[in-house]
């Protein structure tokens, strides 16, 4: 495997296509380079710093900006366990007042997962069409022949003036 990586960094080939010609991963791939003398430095984060940035209250997008990594990295630190993001939902108690504005799709996502609105069409109790459970746009039965029906739980926009 060494000799096969060696021969692809000779000819240029990007640390990402040898990734994925010989299974390995970047930092072995870096090993290699090193013999060459073309290795890259690799970002390597702290994620425990970075955890303990987030858990005194920075959003991820705070986070990134002060350490300098991207999303994926994010995302793939998670993925791994070395980081644990904060779950920011509102409380329902929360949303549920007047004068709070709140886009109907979020309202009606929010109300399944809490269990207060079931997710079929009001209209006729369908809860899945083709195997898939509808989506939740607000729509009713207008649907053309052949195509998808919608649930229609018609939220619509919650403005906060009564559920």
């Amino acid at each position: 495997m060494g000799e096969r990586i060696l021969d692809l960094l000779r000819q240029g080939i990007s640390y990402n296509a040898i990734v994925a010609e010989v299974g390995c991963s970047k930092s072995t791939i870096n090993h290699y380079a090193k013999k060459l003398g073309t290795a890259k430095k690799l970002r390597i984060y702290d994620w425990k710093a970075v955890q303990e940035y987030h858990d005194q209250g920075n959003r991820m997008s705070q986070c990134k900006r002060r350490f300098e990594f991207s999303s994926d990295a994010w995302d793939k630190a998670v993925e791994r366990g070395e980081l644990i993001p904060r779950v920011s939902v509102i409380p329902m108690e929360s949303l549920l007042v007047n004068g709070r504005s709140l886009s109907g799709r979020h309202l009606k996502s929010r109300l399944f997962r809490a269990g207060l609105m079931e997710q079929h069409c009001h209209e006729c109790g369908l809860v899945e069409w083709r195997g898939q459970k509808l989506p939740l746009e607000r729509a009713g039965h207008e649907s053309r022949e052949g195509s998808q029906p919608r649930m229609n739980t018609d939220v619509g926009n919650y403005t906060g003036d009564g559920i």
